[in-house]
């Protein structure tokens, strides 16, 4: 189970995202429940293989559970990651005002965790794209730029 979430950058990087579906779901069926962290990083990695093969109620579906665990372990770097999964889902659903609040919460998470600066970067990419979608260029690249 711990080798689907170290190797994920490369599963989701190859392409083929739904041969793993299959082993992703079973390792999910048979993640011990006390083991919440790892079941946090199988539902939220799950939920981004579903999102890039477009099945995004589904994503948005594992993406709330991933949420759900975030809040039980109360570990601020995992709630911020549950929010920038959140977000994603919402802007690809050009649901803005959701995807810029899970943003917004992500940032707020990640400080509260003294993440590095590196780690901001998706929230604040995700706050660009929404400028951009939004036709709000200037705020668009103000967020790029952070």
């Amino acid at each position: 189970m711990q080798l689907l979430v170290d190797h994920f950058v490369w599963v989701e990087g190859e392409g083929h995202g739904e041969s793993w579906f299959e082993l992703y779901e079973r390792a999910l069926a048979n993640c011990p429940a006390d083991e919440r962290e790892l079941r946090f990083w199988l539902t939220g990695r799950y939920g981004r293989l579903l999102f890039r093969a477009h099945r995004y109620a589904e994503a948005l579906q594992q993406h709330e559970k991933a949420l759900s665990l975030a809040h039980q372990l109360k570990q601020p770097d995992l709630l911020a990651q549950a929010h920038l999964y959140l977000g994603a889902d919402y802007w690809q659903q050009h649901e803005n005002g959701l995807a810029r609040r899970q943003a917004e919460q992500a940032l707020t998470y990640l400080a509260q965790a003294a993440a590095p600066p590196d780690k901001f970067a998706d929230a604040w990419q995700l706050l660009g794209l929404l400028g951009d979608q939004l036709g709000d260029l200037a705020a668009g690249e103000q967020a790029y730029l952070q």
